[in-house]
């Protein structure tokens, strides 16, 4: 069922002021995703498939891809006993992947951590 197209420039809170549209729709993340220690997704969002690379290494596929490689991604992950962890790209972005490798800084090797990202940029 379709109830047609919504046209704003501008929205409007009663209390909150005003907001011009494009920060909505440039600001909001294209991508974000949940994953265990094998790059099993419990939660996701614009993810199609993820794969276990090897320890600590990780590329998911966009369902929609981004205009370029040049989109942010971010991710994060915790080591509960002491909170060192670090992530990396690796350079490996491309249109329609996201890639991590997940390490423990204290003994700096690839770590199996489960972990989040979160990415934002322009869609295809």
């Amino acid at each position: 069922m379709a109830f047609g197209t919504l046209k704003a420039d501008t929205l409007t809170h009663s209390t909150a002021g005003s907001l011009a549209t494009n920060y909505v729709v440039e600001g909001s993340a294209k991508a974000r995703l949940t994953a265990s220690t094998a790059a099993v997704l419990t939660e996701s969002f614009n993810i199609s498939s993820g794969t276990d690379n090897g320890t600590g290494d990780y590329s998911y596929s966009l369902t929609s891809s981004f205009s370029t490689s040049t989109f942010q991604q971010n991710a994060c992950t915790r080591i509960t006993a002491f909170n060192r962890s670090w992530n990396s790209n690796s350079g490996r972005l491309a249109t329609g992947t996201l890639a991590t490798e997940m390490g423990d800084s204290h003994t700096n090797a690839l770590s199996d951590l489960a972990h989040i990202i979160i990415a934002h940029g322009d869609l295809a």
